[in-house]
């Protein structure tokens, strides 16, 4: 066999797994449908990570969010040629009949009210909101209602006629139904329109989006998949690939505001512990002294022991463990990058205020940070388990200082849930061709309350282009939000707790299993460098035999409520399950 045939053979077969379903990332294709069903995850998406070009690109932990923005492009752009169509039908409606469009807004406005009464009530009572086949009633109603309204509105053409001379009553009946068959006829083009971009919706989602047939677009896919998945993100090509290859290599995160760790999600587990380091008494007897110790030192064991569990088959469901991730992250704000941007290290990562933040730093750039980080900066061990195909993330950073005479831990744990049940459903309303039909009602009904939106859709739209041109881009505009990130795609649709028991549990387990064993990885550290380890194994005991129940820290006592924090000592522990909210 030839070296080309051997080539063309890898080509195939690496085109035969981008052809293939997807079975093992749940939260992209989540995530992905999630993009063309609600507009507004898809237009923040677009807006944090494409609408500023010099943002930071957070780290997105199982999610390819390069492909869920493209699918996010693609279903503004249709959304963008529905909204053009049904607004110029709608102006025009309204200069040939401003009395008709008064009273489709009336009626839009009843009908608002309606949905929003009904929508309440069922989530009072903990059902799904107003079915198909009631919406679809009640949208026939009401478009009955201004159909009649449209063709029983008299005009004041045929008066003003007479003025020229006799016409007929034929001329004048005419004259009198023409404005009111123009409205019909628009609204039926517009409900054409509205309608069209369901059964498109309804497409994807059976085609291309229900479990076991997500992929990415192909060559070979039809010409409507390619309108409806691969266009639209051309534009964006070069920060789509920068977005790509932040997710695979990216160890620099610059964000914005309080909330250092992007894309982690929330906050399930903190503490730190700082201990005095004494001559262990068996040294002391020898006069041995006790050898030094380092930061990276410290780090390089902790990894090392967590490393091992990868072993552990036994040790946790799915042999999730077998995936744990060991990386150093730097963590800064862009608050920070503008202060001390006259640092050697701040002009490394932002070199311009026209250009985007470094997301990656090198390894000996990193190790550097690790004994000697500046205030500015800080350097955090990275392990993670991606577990629940992907959809459920935990990670652990932990930051290490010490000298000859102290030693201080932090450890920060966060799980990543899996996206909000709308997204997730087995089963989607918008599949249903009653559904389609009756919200296409829906939307054409309520369509004069929806033209805000359906406007700011389109001024966005224009907004990013005149970006991309260098229209309104103004390079002495530099402030902190302009560069630092907020929310990585995964939080912008995750849900606020596991989606099951076990969810929950898992990431309680996963989170506890590796403080363990890094606690004892770094009580073996200081016992092999000649430290007595009874102080730092006492804080550490504190922080083992801490139990969470609803969101309180319990440890040898009963305490109540929620969202307590507990002091032992020189440990503190606290859960910050409110974290993860807006800021």
């Amino acid at each position: 066999m030839t070296a080309e045939s051997i080539s063309h053979t890898g080509d195939q077969a690496a085109a035969a797994v981008v052809a293939a379903p997807q079975l093992d990332d749940e939260a992209t294709r989540h995530l992905s449908a999630a993009a063309h069903l609600d507009e507004t995850f898809a237009d923040n998406a677009i807006e944090e990570f494409l609408a500023e070009p010099r943002r930071a690109v957070p780290p997105s932990p199982g999610v390819d969010a390069a492909v869920v923005l493209r699918e996010a492009l693609a279903a503004r752009r249709r959304r963008l040629l529905r909204d053009v169509a049904v607004l110029v039908a709608f102006l025009v409606a309204l200069l040939i009949a401003p009395v008709t469009a008064v009273a489709w807004v009336a009626v839009a406005a009843i009908w608002l009210v309606i949905h929003a009464t009904t929508t309440a009530s069922a989530r009072m009572r903990g059902v799904e909101p107003s079915t198909a086949r009631t919406g679809l009633i009640t949208a026939g109603v009401l478009a009955f209602l201004l159909f009649s309204t449209v063709l029983t509105l008299p005009t004041t053409t045929t008066s003003s006629s007479r003025r020229y001379g006799y016409r007929s009553p034929m001329d004048e009946a005419l004259d009198a139904l023409a404005p009111g068959v123009a409205v019909f006829l628009l609204l039926v083009l517009m409900f054409v329109v509205l309608l069209s971009d369901r059964l498109a919706l309804r497409h994807l989602l059976i085609n291309h989006f229900t479990y076991g047939r997500f992929r990415q677009p192909q060559p070979q896919d039809s010409r409507l998949d390619h309108a409806l998945r691969a266009s639209g993100w051309e534009p964006h090509a070069k920060r789509l690939g920068l977005i790509s290859n932040a997710g695979q290599r990216g160890n620099l995160v610059v964000h914005d505001g309080w909330r250092a760790f992007v894309g982690s999600g929330t906050l399930a587990r903190s503490w730190s512990v700082a201990v005095q380091l004494r001559q262990d008494e068996e040294a002391a007897e020898t006069d041995a002294e006790p050898t030094p110790l380092n930061p990276t030192e410290l780090y390089d064991r902790v990894a090392e022991e967590l490393k091992r569990m990868r072993g552990s088959d036994n040790l946790a469901p799915g042999l999730r463990l077998r995936e744990l991730s060991d990386s150093e992250h730097a963590v800064v704000s862009a608050l920070s990058l503008m202060r001390y941007r006259h640092e050697e290290l701040a002009c490394h990562i932002l070199p311009s205020p026209t250009s985007t933040p470094a997301n990656w730093l090198p390894a000996e750039v990193l190790r550097n940070l690790a004994d000697r980080s500046p205030e500015w900066i800080r350097y955090f061990r990275c392990f993670r388990v991606e577990t629940w195909h992907k959809e459920l993330v935990i990670s652990s950073y932990l930051h290490i200082g010490c000298d000859e005479r102290t030693l201080y831990v932090e450890w920060d744990a966060f799980q990543l849930n899996p996206v909000a049940p709308y997204y997730t459903r087995g089963e989607w309303a918008e599949t249903r061709l009653s559904h389609a039909i009756s919200r296409a009602l829906i939307d054409l009904v309520a369509l004069p309350g929806t033209v805000p939106r359906r406007v700011r859709t389109i001024y966005r739209v224009l907004r990013d282009a005149a970006r991309r041109a260098g229209i309104t881009y103004r390079q002495q505009h530099v402030v902190p939000s302009a560069y630092g990130a907020r929310r990585s795609i995964r939080e912008l649709a995750a849900n606020r707790r596991g989606e099951t028991y076990f969810h929950e549990m898992d990431g309680i387990r996963h989170v506890k299993l590796m403080e363990r064993r890094a606690m004892a990885a770094i009580a073996d550290c200081l016992a092999e460098h000649g430290y007595s380890t009874k102080e730092f194994t006492g804080s550490a005991n504190a922080v083992i035999h801490n139990t969470v129940i609803n969101d309180s820290q319990v440890s040898g006592l009963n305490i109540g409520g929620r969202g307590n924090t507990v002091n032992t000592g020189d440990t503190k522990m606290s859960r910050g399950r409110d974290e993860g909210g807006k800021d």
